[in-house]
């Protein structure tokens, strides 16, 4: 039996028709798994319109992906990272849901200041973090946790990222490699 993380979410708890929510380039998210595959999808579509390759457009979008999935479990639902790493994450949330749903939306702001160039906000209605309290994921003592590895996701496919909002708000800004 695979245990879900947070790099693996669990499964909206119904089905339900997001596409209202990307029209245009400011979303305001409801806080729900199921928003996070139609966002990913709505910034991959952006970023190819804007002729980026294939390959760095998925990635931008993961990076996106995984800056939703932080903002919906550390933000507005303020579940701790540093919680106990055995718990299985996709039940956590479900109770989470449960016991207190929530109205919390998360905000994304995407810009284009050139064409080869992205901006990406995302802000929650959270408490924000100390992101400098993230253990590195690929070193250390960071090897042996699960979390973290949205962080480095991000910092890994985005030329910047950086914190606002006492760590509510994640900024990501990538320029298109040149070929």
């Amino acid at each position: 039996m695979k245990k879900n993380n947070i790099e693996n979410p669990p499964e909206p708890s119904e089905e339900r028709d997001f596409s209202e929510f990307f029209k245009d380039n400011e979303w305001e998210l409801p806080t729900d798994f199921g928003v996070i595959d139609p966002a990913h999808d709505a910034m991959h579509e952006r970023l190819i319109a804007q002729g980026w390759e294939e390959e760095e457009a998925f990635h931008v979008s993961l990076g996106l992906r995984e800056a939703i999935v932080n903002a919906i479990v550390h933000g507005n639902l303020e579940i701790e990272a540093s919680e106990d790493q055995d718990t299985n994450w996709s039940d956590k949330i479900h109770k989470k849901l449960k016991e207190s749903p929530t109205g919390k939306k998360i905000r994304v702001k995407i810009s284009f200041p050139k064409q080869d160039e992205v901006e990406v906000r995302v802000r929650d209605e959270g408490k924000g973090f100390d992101h400098k309290t993230v253990l590195d994921p690929t070193h250390g003592e960071g090897l042996e946790k699960t979390i973290g590895r949205g962080l480095a996701v991000m910092q890994n496919y985005f030329d910047t990222v950086e914190f606002d909002h006492d760590g509510s708000e994640v900024i990501l800004k990538k320029k298109m490699a040149k070929e």
